[in-house]
């Protein structure tokens, strides 16, 4: 994954901008895409930001927290 383009709001609508991702968060996006059922890296980066504002990173565990309810996955 070289980079991935995300959408972001600006006063035009919506843009589109690539971004680079160093190899360990590619990583880590591998098992949040798993827990949280994201079809691709991108979609893990727009939920992460939407729903799971808090990823708590715990050494090699990854624990996702719902701001809404507070659980974590």
């Amino acid at each position: 994954m070289k980079g991935k383009v995300m959408r972001e709001k600006g006063n035009t609508g919506v843009k589109r901008r690539s971004i680079m991702l160093p190899e360990s968060v590619i990583k880590d996006l591998k098992i949040i895409r798993k827990k949280t059922g994201a079809q691709s890296d991108s979609e893990v980066l727009r939920r992460s930001f939407q729903l799971y504002k808090n990823l708590v990173m715990d050494q090699d565990e990854i624990i996702l927290v719902d701001n809404k309810t507070g659980e974590k996955k």
